[in-house]
């Protein structure tokens, strides 16, 4: 039993890792990436990448132990019965390789877990340690009024 978890746990990693390694690939590939060292652009982002890793390995032990719809349902989070269905699978190799390329692909649509890691929060404001960043919205111009004035008679 424990050699099927221990096996499970390293696809999972491998796959993961995969597609981390994929999007620093991708990254340093775009033309408006100054940097292409692939290299800087995983030290740059290494407190992201263990984050989203921590959070993937969760989410799986949880699926591991059989309990991740219980969580799910307990948080009212409703499952369709085909991701009901695939979660009740038996998790081997194939499997857990690609839940870890899947996990880290989905952490990566989170816009905290994307390429940077948030700001602590400040105990004492309850706010992102550099305060609110709040950019003014810009207001349009009114627009002049329209004064309609009678067309001269004759």
């Amino acid at each position: 039993m424990h050699k099927h978890i221990f096996f499970a746990m390293i696809f999972f990693l491998v796959g993961s890792a995969l597609h981390t390694l994929a999007q620093i690939d991708a990254i340093a590939r775009s033309k408006t990436n100054p940097n292409n060292s692939r290299l800087a652009i995983f030290l740059s982002c290494w407190q992201t990448i263990l984050i989203r890793a921590a959070w993937s390995m969760a989410f799986f032990t949880l699926w591991l132990q059989g309990q991740l719809v219980a969580v799910l349902t307990a948080a009212k989070i409703p499952l369709p019965d085909t991701i009901t269905g695939i979660l009740d699978l038996h998790v081997g190799g194939a499997v857990a390789f690609m839940a870890g390329y899947l996990f880290d692909s989905v952490l990566a649509f989170i816009p905290g877990l994307k390429s940077s890691v948030p700001p602590p929060i400040d105990a004492a404001t309850g706010l992102p340690s550099g305060g609110l960043q709040v950019q003014p919205t810009p207001v349009p111009p009114a627009a002049p009024e329209k004064i309609d004035t009678p067309a001269p008679k004759g």
